[in-house]
């Protein structure tokens, strides 16, 4: 999705994404050389600045400045482009809101929820482009997204004695696959006839190739069994399969 702002002149500007739309210190001089374009981001999470790292979800500004090569003077009525490759900016169900003077432009109220690698790309008519890099990582580990892999609808079997394999997806609440070995799994196993729940005996942790928490389990006894999932303890698990041992 393109955004173009009214803009001035053809010379240098300088493009800084910010998680805020706080103002950033610009430098007072330009380059003596041929105008360029300079892309900077800076990104505000929590209390520490990460370049081109942003949460799924999170809310974030871009700052487009145009500056007057030799004398760092911010010049009005160049048209500004705004391209974010492989997507849109707020999946496409809003405006950015745009404010700004004196040369000065910030597309405030921006969000991606697809965790991926994207390149923005800001585009000055008649002079040229510059481009950067963005990361979007998953948001935090969500309960009612995270799933079980390689798990048919209706359920699976197996026979008493064997080795059951179960794979967990860890997902963020807009879908994305988390693989982070820090993720805190607990899968149990809830007996229907009897109520009786308990543990995996085994959690082989985070396989590093597919991103999966694997784990295994022996069962002693025939029946039907909920596999259910949980973060902590404390919670309670949420069912995410069926399970019969014959």
């Amino acid at each position: 999705m393109k955004q173009i702002v009214p803009f001035l002149l053809l010379f240098a500007f300088t493009a800084t994404l910010l998680h805020s739309c706080k103002d950033v210190d610009m430098p007072t001089t330009a380059p003596p050389e041929e105008a360029e374009f300079v892309v900077e981001m800076r990104i505000l999470q929590g209390q520490e600045y990460e370049t081109e790292t942003v949460t799924a979800g999170d809310i974030f500004s871009i700052e487009v400045t145009v500056m007057e090569k030799n004398d760092s003077i911010r010049v009005e009525g160049v048209e500004i482009e705004l391209d974010l490759n492989d997507g849109e900016f707020n999946d496409g169900n809003s405006e950015p809101d745009v404010t700004g003077s004196d040369g000065k432009k910030i597309f405030d109220g921006l969000k991606i929820e697809k965790a991926q690698e994207y390149n923005i790309s800001v585009t000055a008519k008649d002079i040229g482009e510059e481009s950067t890099n963005l990361t979007i990582e998953p948001a935090e580990a969500d309960i009612g997204r995270t799933k079980l892999v390689d798990w048919a609808e209706n359920g699976e079997s197996g026979s008493v004695d064997d080795e059951i394999e179960i794979k967990v997806q860890v997902n963020d609440r807009y879908g994305n696959h988390r693989k982070d070995e820090d993720d805190t799994v607990i899968v149990t196993f809830v007996k229907t006839d009897t109520n009786s729940d308990f543990k995996a005996t085994t959690h082989e942790g985070l396989d590093d190739e597919s991103g999966y928490h694997i784990f295994r389990h022996k069962f002693g006894d025939s029946g039907i069994y909920s596999v259910n999932i949980k973060f902590n303890e404390n919670q309670q698990g949420q069912p995410k399969g069926t399970l019969e041992i014959i």
